[in-house]
């Protein structure tokens, strides 16, 4: 995704096929806002879509911080949209149901 520098902010807009797609995306944005001590503004418009500003407000611009942020962001809405919403706990569940197939396969 691109971000873009608008009035001295980073921008950039996500599409989401439903609200609750976009509420777990940004369950999961705001739970990595909140490990890292930076908090972007964030509004929801036309339903199903999120735009996401980042600006550093006690240094005035942006930065390192912003982009770390953006880049973040970025894995986030890519790992979501590739199909792997559920994230870490269903990659470990798929794992463990190929494995167990595996060794019931093998021992037959």
């Amino acid at each position: 995704m691109e971000w873009n520098v608008i009035d001295g902010k980073l921008v950039n807009n996500f599409k989401f096929k439903t609200q609750t797609e976009l509420a777990q995306f940004l369950l999961k944005v705001a739970n990595y806002a909140d490990e890292i001590n930076h908090h972007p503004d964030c509004k929801i418009h036309k339903a199903f879509q999120l735009e996401i500003t980042l600006y550093s407000h006690d240094k005035n611009e942006i930065t390192n911080l912003d982009h770390q942020l953006a880049n973040k962001i970025d894995d986030l809405f890519n790992f979501s949209s590739s199909g792997m919403v559920g994230g870490r706990d269903s990659i470990v569940i798929s794992f463990e149901n190929n494995f167990n197939e595996i060794v019931n396969n093998f021992y037959e």
